[in-house]
């Protein structure tokens, strides 16, 4: 072929690409437009990564903010505006109809970046959709500290493989385990993993963490049998509120094929079960309601419950297998030293993985529980 007709041919191919980019960009940009979201249309128009990720890959949703949402990013880092427009793309088409005031519908974001999410094997941090009943069915995001709502119940407009849904609130990222605790006022199991220390040690799996997390009140009423316990059972019950390497959502508790069991830290079968659309989980003679769930962390997911699950038993080899059997690493070992202040005559606790770290947490938390 010929030289001079090859770099020609070249030249419309790239041409032909760039233009088609644009025009995929700028009918982003109109539809935006026309929505009255502005900002965002703005937005798109100056940022190529954003843009790409709407146009590639099959059909997406676009929880769109409004103007007046957007006003809290607009001193942003770059990185945190990056994260943001990331997190409010889901993958596959979500509408209206598909949110019911049942039960959360949990959606996959193209959230990834490292900085903000560390969930295992690089996957993408969710987001929790809901519906609720008696306020006009109209969808929400529902956040660790407050919801965006849709700002319509039927849905928005489509462009391409787009479906575009305003909401009046930008989706804030879900946070470190210590930021959620204290925002959604878990403030009794927040000082049971502080007082050791240990709460980092959690925060900085990136294995998947479920953490059954009791009320302040749930907690003060287990203070009395918290106190009578040995040091040895009080590690065994923090460990037994957590699922080390597995992240578990509400959504994989209810309906056929539902997850009936699991084995947490402590190495104890913990069995789920839905009553009256409640979800319930046991473990031995403790059952615990599920008063609120799927609060998103960038390394966990947590559900609050009504009762400590308070069963005094451990099977490290169970915990062990059940680690690698979700992970397919090796459960590491630990032996974890507690302060004589916070945990009065013990010396070393033996647990493994994650264990390690809730262990010796809740021993020092009789000093933060009542005492009868």
């Amino acid at each position: 072929m010929d030289t001079s007709l090859f770099t020609l041919l070249v030249y419309f191919m790239v041409s032909s690409s760039l233009v088609i980019a644009q025009t995929y960009t700028e009918g982003l940009v109109t539809a935006l437009n026309a929505a009255n979201l502005t900002t965002l249309a703005s937005l798109a128009q100056n940022n190529t990564n954003f843009v790409t990720l709407l146009e590639n890959g099959g059909n997406k949703t676009l929880l769109a903010p409004t103007d007046e949402a957007l006003v809290v990013v607009a001193d942003a880092s770059a990185s945190l505006l990056e994260a943001t427009l990331q997190y409010h793309i889901l993958n596959g088409t979500v509408r209206e109809s598909g949110i019911n005031g049942e039960k959360n519908y949990i959606a996959s974001t193209f959230l990834t970046l490292q900085e903000y999410v560390s969930l295992p094997d690089g996957r993408s941090q969710a987001i929790v959709l809901r519906k609720a009943n008696g306020d006009g069915n109209i969808p929400y995001v529902a956040g660790a500290s407050r919801n965006s709502t849709f700002a319509n119940s039927t849905d928005g407009s489509t462009y391409e493989n787009v479906l575009i849904q305003p909401i009046d609130a930008v989706a804030f990222i879900p946070s470190n385990l210590s930021s959620t605790l204290t925002a959604i006022n878990a403030t009794t199991f927040f000082q049971a993993t502080n007082l050791t220390s240990q709460l980092a040690a959690l925060s900085s799996s990136r294995d998947g963490l479920t953490i059954f997390v009791p009320t302040n009140e749930a907690m003060d009423a287990a203070g009395a049998q918290i106190v009578s316990a040995s040091e040895s059972e009080r590690a065994n019950v923090l460990a037994n509120h957590v699922l080390n390497g597995t992240l578990v959502y509400s959504t994989q508790l209810q309906g056929s094929g539902a997850m009936a069991s699991a084995v947490s830290s402590s190495g104890n079968v913990l069995s789920f079960s839905s009553q009256n659309n409640n979800l319930e989980v046991t473990s031995g003679n403790a059952t615990a309601r599920i008063t609120r769930a799927d609060i998103l962390v960038s390394n966990a997911v947590i559900h609050i419950i009504n009762t400590v699950l308070f069963n005094t038993s451990s099977n490290p080899e169970a915990a062990a297998s059940a680690f690698q059997s979700a992970t397919g690493k090796p459960a590491p070992s630990a032996t974890r030293a507690a302060s004589a202040e916070n945990a009065a005559a013990i010396t070393h606790v033996h647990v493994f993985g994650v264990a390690a770290a809730v262990a010796a947490a809740l021993i020092g938390a009789a000093a933060v529980l009542p005492h009868p």
